[in-house]
């Protein structure tokens, strides 16, 4: 038997007894159907959890689907896969700090780094347009009724509002309108959410909302807020949230470069400082015309990728 890491949905779904079925398996994960209605996802361990994900060594093609599941005496039982409980790592699935300031450069790395929003399917040309009116600062429910648009068992406009929730929760420290603005997208998802996209999307949806997101989404979250002014960290974090599924991560990206557009405009007002004192002027502080203008920078930045070319491009 194996221990594994599990996001904290995850976790709470097995800490009691329960029945199921294997739904479907894939070459990275098998998905596990339990009586109570949640959806869970088995990972190969080393992969990055998310919050209704469990990360432990086994075959995903060993696992069938259809075989029963059995949640019992602390083990999990899914055809071939033992899973042992009681060896089971919660992991952390929150925002670890929002800072005061998120630095400009920041943004402008990751516009700068992605590259352009994908136009490779039918959906995208409803995908790009919401994404774009939002991050001119548009209101939440254009973005939100992106919910279920795609395929997949995360469709692409899912990941797109997931992005953005986490974005403006990164920020609402430093944005007076990122809260609000949240709040206002939380409202606006389809009630129940089932009814328009995936159990799987819908679960992830639910969690974002509740403040709990993947683990390449964080990696790049804390980047973005501890060490925001080198450019090679966000360009590796923004990259391997790029990698994750066929195309959920740069949906991912494209929200949450569209939420930060949304806010740093007013951001900027907020966190430029005051006059700043005659030794932190020697020290080499920037003013705060210049803190505004590197935040404008960035704004043209990140809405130039949104528009669809990318800085790096040009």
């Amino acid at each position: 038997m194996q221990p594994c890491r599990a996001g904290p949905l995850a976790a709470r779904a097995v800490a009691r007894e329960a029945r199921g079925s294997v739904v479907s398996t894939h070459r990275r994960a098998v998905n596990l159907l339990l009586d109570g209605g949640s959806l869970l996802a088995v990972l190969p361990a080393g992969s990055p959890v998310h919050p209704w994900a469990l990360a432990t060594r086994f075959d995903p093609s060993l696992v069938r689907e259809g075989e029963p599941v059995q949640v019992s005496g602390r083990v999990l039982v899914a055809g071939s896969l033992t899973v042992a409980l009681d060896r089971l790592v919660p992991v952390d699935l929150r925002v670890r700090s929002r800072p005061p300031q998120l630095p400009g450069e920041a943004i402008r790395y990751l516009a700068e780094f992605v590259g352009s929003p994908p136009d490779e399917d039918p959906f995208d040309h409803a995908l790009a347009p919401a994404a774009r009116a939002f991050s001119d600062g548009g209101d939440a429910r254009g973005l939100a009724s992106l919910v279920g648009l795609g395929v997949g068992l995360t469709p692409s406009g899912d990941d797109v509002l997931l992005g953005a929730l986490a974005a403006l929760d990164l920020v609402s420290a430093c944005s007076p309108v990122a809260m609000p603005l949240r709040r206002e997208l939380v409202a606006a998802l389809p009630v129940p959410l089932e009814a328009r996209t995936t159990r799987l999307s819908a679960q992830m949806l639910r969690a974002a909302a509740d403040g709990l997101y993947a683990e390449p989404v964080l990696d790049l979250l804390h980047v973005l807020a501890d060490d925001g002014t080198s450019p090679a960290p966000v360009e590796r974090a923004a990259a391997a949230l790029a990698r994750l599924g066929h195309r959920s991560g740069r949906d991912t990206l494209l929200g949450i470069a569209a939420a930060l557009s949304h806010a740093i405009p007013r951001t900027c007002e907020t966190v430029a400082s005051p006059a700043l004192s005659q030794r932190e002027r020697e020290a080499g502080r920037p003013t705060q015309n210049a803190d505004k203008a590197g935040w404008a920078a960035s704004k043209r930045a990140m809405r130039s990728w949104i528009h669809g070319s990318s800085p790096r491009a040009r």
